[in-house]
């Protein structure tokens, strides 16, 4: 049974596997309590596994920020050493020259030395040439996070949005298919119908028919959540009373609700005997 338990948490069933599986859920108090625990496990793993990649994350970064510290520590140490040895040879080199040259060979040496300074200016204006073309290059640089910046902020609000919310029900999708709608309950309005926008804090609703089923009814609303509907957790809970006349009964309800966006469904059902007298779902966005 507990690889139709995962099987079933894991949508893997076929629909009529699915519905067999939810009906013994709902009449089986042991065996709900199975499914829930599972379905915990489940999640808790997950959440396990996604905790770890990111302490993962954080130790590899770390590690390789450490070692390239180390490696450019060390180069700068080569660096710097290479340039003692040269000094130390080219002054060793020029010790020696003077020790055997004349003076005239010292003016040389004294003409070649000025020379070097000819090519200053060669090299301020190959110098220049890299701080003319840095100035396009780094706006470029500057633009391309503002640009992802902006990017960001347009999909937040599309991301705040929460597909779970909006998954149908199995279990009161099949009670939609299953109640019969005619008869009992004739001439019903309700509002919200399939879909509403939601523009203020609170929704309006309102439902009004007639039913031959005698008074007093009930109204609820539940989520689209399975374990809510199982544990029987109802967002709205509402007595009604109808009033008779020639054995048919007319009822008329109106509310606000405070509802956030999501899918929901509305049950209208008599009150003593827990019939169901009529179901429909709407969409809160």
């Amino acid at each position: 049974m507990s690889n139709n338990i995962e099987r079933y948490l894991n949508e893997e069933m076929s629909i009529n596997e699915q519905e067999v599986c939810e009906k013994k859920i709902k009449h089986d108090a042991e065996l709900s309590e199975k499914v829930e625990l599972q379905r915990d496990i489940m999640e808790y793993i997950q959440s396990g596994k996604m905790k770890l990649g990111k302490q993962l994350d954080v130790l590899g970064g770390q590690y390789f920020i450490e070692k390239k510290t180390a490696t450019s520590f060390n180069r700068i140490w080569l660096v710097l050493s290479a340039f003692v040895l040269i000094g130390a040879l080219i002054w060793l080199l020029q010790g020696k020259e003077n020790k055997s040259t004349d003076k005239p060979a010292e003016s040389v040496e004294k003409n070649t030395t000025v020379t070097p300074p000819s090519t200053l200016p060669k090299d301020e204006s190959t110098s220049v040439e890299p701080n003319e073309a840095s100035p396009s290059v780094e706006p470029n640089e500057v633009k391309k996070p503002e640009e992802k910046t902006q990017t960001v902020k347009e999909k937040q609000p599309i991301a705040s949005i929460n597909k779970a919310d909006y998954k149908p029900n199995p279990l009161l999708e099949n009670l939609l298919k299953e109640t019969v709608r005619a008869g009992a309950v004739t001439n019903i309005e309700i509002v919200p119908k399939s879909k509403i926008v939601k523009k203020n804090k609170t929704i309006p609703l309102k439902i009004s028919g007639n039913t031959t089923a005698r008074t007093p009814y009930q109204i609820i609303i539940y989520s689209n959540k399975i374990s809510d509907f199982e544990r029987d957790y109802h967002l709205f809970d509402q007595p009604v009373l109808g009033t008779e006349k020639e054995g048919v009964y007319y009822f008329n309800y109106k509310a606000n609700l405070s509802l956030k966006k999501g899918l929901y469904y509305l049950i209208l059902k008599q009150q003593t005997s827990s019939e169901v007298l009529y179901i429909s779902k709407f969409s809160v966005e």
